[in-house]
C-alpha cells in the first residue's frame, strides 16, 4: 500500500518509456526528495530540473530521457565549490 510520501508504479508502465517521459518525474516514482539542478537538453535546447544525486556519489554520470522531447542524453554531474552541477550531452558525444 502506497503512503503520502510514494506512488506506486504499475509493472505495465515502468517496463514502457512513456512514463519516464511525460508523467512523474523519476524521484516522485520513489518518494525521493532532495535539491535539484536545472538541465538542458542538447536535442531541443529546453531546460528542466532533475534531482541532484547525493554529495557521496558525485561525480557520477547518468543515462537521462529529455523530459520535453524525450530523446536520451547523459548528464554529468559533479562538484563545484559545494554545489552539484549539471552537465548534459547527446548520447553519441
Amino acid at each position: 500500500m502506497a503512503t503520502e510520501d510514494t506512488v506506486t508504479v504499475p509493472t505495465f508502465l515502468r517496463r514502457s518509456s512513456a512514463w519516464r517521459c511525460h508523467s512523474l518525474k523519476p524521484w516522485q516514482h520513489y518518494g525521493m526528495a532532495g535539491s535539484f539542478v536545472t538541465v538542458v537538453c542538447p536535442s531541443c535546447f529546453e531546460s528542466f530540473e532533475v534531482q541532484a544525486p547525493a554529495a557521496g556519489e558525485l561525480p557520477v554520470e547518468w543515462d537521462y530521457d529529455c523530459e520535453v522531447c524525450c530523446r536520451p542524453m547523459v548528464i554529468a554531474f559533479s562538484e563545484d565549490d559545494g554545489d552539484v552541477v549539471a552537465e548534459a550531452r547527446g548520447i553519441s558525444e
